[in-house]
């Protein structure tokens, strides 16, 4: 499921307009081979593709990949992005979209420089509207 995420993604970034060449699965990029690589300008900004079975919070993704994903900063832009396929439990639904992106500026070490990495969940696992579980209670817009 991980590599097709991974081709979805190259298909997509391979039509769009200002973006240089993507390629993927490159070698030698921080002594490592790159997910995905797609040229900005003359920046090369680098996705790192994973999935995620147990837990997809941010904080768990901070911790679990980030600093991987800041280490192919040190080659070009201290842009990446890390693109993760969430394959958790979804009884409450999927969220918004906006509840699935997230920036993150950290660096690695007190000499490093800070990097900034786009934090992408994209859901799997999908559950049909009528199987999520409803969490909130019902606001009364009726008055009186």
């Amino acid at each position: 499921m991980e590599s097709q995420l991974q081709h979805d993604y190259y298909s997509f970034m391979s039509t769009q307009q200002g973006i240089g060449d993507v390629k993927i699965e490159i070698s030698d990029i921080a002594s490592v081979r790159v997910d995905l690589l797609f040229n900005f300008i003359s920046y090369h900004i680098c996705t790192e593709v994973k999935r995620e079975l147990q837990d997809c919070s941010f904080e768990h993704l901070d911790n679990e990949y980030l600093g991987q994903s800041m280490e192919y900063g040190n080659t070009s832009a201290k842009l990446g992005i890390l693109l993760v396929l969430d394959l958790t439990e979804k009884p409450n639904g999927m969220g918004s979209f906006e509840s699935r992106v997230k920036l993150e500026i950290a660096s690695t070490s007190a000499v490093q420089d800070r990097r900034g990495i786009v934090i992408i969940t994209v859901p799997g696992n999908r559950v049909t509207p009528s199987m999520v579980k409803k969490t909130v209670k019902k606001i009364n817009l009726m008055h009186g």
